[in-house]
């Protein structure tokens, strides 16, 4: 893979991680009006839409050998003849009833966000390597889960920054409590996943960590201890000096917040390079 094509490859990736957290987070994280943050929707959606695309052109260079470019003839046969194209369609249409949803009633969007957005992330977790051992199979639902809660994990983050970063007044005691019983979940599926994940990628290989991808593997399981240790300390230390009302637990709350949603965005790069990084063996 050229190195162009690498870079393009792994920040559309990179970016679609990231937005796609940001989207479960709204769908797990609500406020107290239902249909606060409908419009916010629109600008992540269309960000999304033009990343997905870019995605499909690295994806495409990479697979036929030509610089990005000289790839565009070829976009309509990948889509159109290979698994990739299949899944990447597939991601399509999820991204399309996404957008289509942000329009309609809360009642609808509450109803059937969820199901788009898993079909959108069901199609991206088939592109990855988790491909190799089929499109329906324990490995790919290993990897969805993953996915999905890694997603609620950081995207819960994210989300709660972009309402409350600017006014105070606007704190949400009982969005502090939803988030941090949201990610206290998530990170056990974060790990449990991940193990799984491990295991199949690096079984029966012979020091895989010698190798770039058991290094990115490493350094990304560094990133999560960090985010784990973050998270505790706002659940078990600041979480219920804030819900008793202590005045100097809302802006220390925040602080470990801000730090943790930075080893998100490190954690989505790593995982960017380790979906373009060939596995041990």
């Amino acid at each position: 893979m050229e190195g162009l094509t690498l870079v393009v490859s792994a920040a559309s990736t990179w970016l679609l991680d990231l937005l796609v957290a940001l989207l479960i987070g709204f769908s797990l994280l609500r406020p107290a009006a239902s249909d606060a943050p409908r419009f916010r929707l629109w600008p992540w959606l269309g960000l999304l839409g033009a990343d997905y695309l870019i995605y499909l052109l690295g994806r495409v260079s990479a697979m036929s050998g030509q610089s990005l470019a000289g790839a565009l003839p070829a976009v309509g046969m990948v889509i159109s003849q290979t698994h990739f194209g299949m899944m990447w369609g597939i991601g399509a249409a999820g991204w399309l009833a996404m957008l289509g949803l942000a329009s309609s009633g809360p009642a609808t969007m509450r109803r059937l966000w969820p199901l788009a957005l898993l079909v959108f992330v069901y199609s991206h977790a088939a592109t990855g390597h988790v491909a190799d051992a089929g499109f329906v199979s324990l490995a790919a639902l290993v990897h969805i889960g993953h996915l999905l809660a890694t997603g609620a994990w950081a995207g819960s983050v994210f989300v709660f920054l972009l309402r409350h970063h600017r006014s105070s007044d606007a704190f949400s005691h009982g969005e502090a409590r939803q988030l941090s019983v949201l990610a206290a979940w998530a990170m056990v599926l974060v790990l449990a996943s991940g193990v799984l994940n491990a295991w199949r990628m690096l079984h029966g290989t012979q020091a895989p960590w010698s190798e770039p991808y058991g290094l990115l593997l490493i350094a990304k399981t560094v990133l999560v201890v960090v985010a784990l240790t973050l998270g505790t300390i706002n659940r078990l230390g600041v979480l219920p000096q804030l819900l008793s009302g202590k005045t100097k637990a809302r802006p220390r709350f925040l602080s470990l917040l801000y730090p943790e949603a930075v080893v998100f965005v490190l954690l989505f790069g790593l995982a960017a390079l380790l979906s373009a990084t060939s596995p041990p063996g």
